[in-house]
């Protein structure tokens, strides 16, 4: 039996787990938001600061949560999504897609567990690395989807604007030199959700493959 008959068995587990990370981030970051003293928004917060317990005594515990519990679903996720497209896409490539996706994970899980307020500077070390690694992982992942028919093409360029908007904030950041809120915060913002939502519309384009593959008719 080929790899490609295996995938709905072997690989359904892949969606869920991204589509898990995605929910469980997302909704402790409103939890955060919710608990956090006084008005917080994008233009006058890092979101690295909702898990700041100098900042946030009540909710900073969710934030970095949060980062700790979607960076280690990430691990899986990357692995199998790597495996998945395995013999569909360039071996080159899903051997740097699994590996840029470990360390990317890696990155979240530390930039969670070593937040501001236990060392700033490893902080900012660990959230360099993981937007930094985040650049080739959504453009290697954009040339394993470009050759694939259907909604994985349009993750594909959605994956690319995401990667551009990050070397944007790269950029920003590379040239404001400092943490103080505004345009910096601002984009910090939208790379992270534009990064959750890829791993949403990658795990929905997973689901749909076998689903596809199985009402096709025999023969």
């Amino acid at each position: 039996m080929g790899r490609r008959d295996a995938e709905p068995k072997n690989w359904v587990w892949v969606s869920p787990v991204g589509l898990s990370a995605a929910l469980i981030y997302v909704g402790l970051t409103i939890a955060s938001v919710g608990l956090y003293p006084g008005s917080t928004s994008p233009l006058d917060t890092y979101l690295s600061e909702l898990g700041n317990s100098d900042l946030s005594p009540d909710g900073w515990w969710l934030y970095d949560l949060g980062m700790i519990v979607a960076g280690v679903l990430a691990l899986a996720f990357f692995w199998g999504l790597a495996e998945y497209y395995s013999g569909r896409a360039s071996a080159r490539l899903v051997r740097a897609a699994k590996g840029l996706g470990a360390f990317n994970a890696v990155a979240i899980v530390l930039t969670g567990a070593v937040a501001e307020h236990v060392n700033m500077a490893a902080h900012i070390a660990w959230s360099v690395l993981l937007f930094g690694s985040l650049v080739p992982l959504l453009f290697v992942y954009g040339l394993i989807l470009r050759e694939l028919p259907g909604f994985s093409r349009v993750v594909s360029w959605y994956g690319f604007a995401a990667c551009a908007a990050d070397v944007v904030l790269l950029v920003t950041l590379g040239i404001v030199g400092g943490p103080d809120p505004g345009v910096g915060s601002l984009l910090e913002w939208v790379v992270v959700f534009q990064y959750i939502l890829w791993v949403v519309l990658i795990s929905l384009d997973v689901t749909r493959g076998p689903i596809i593959r199985a009402r096709k008719p025999a023969g």
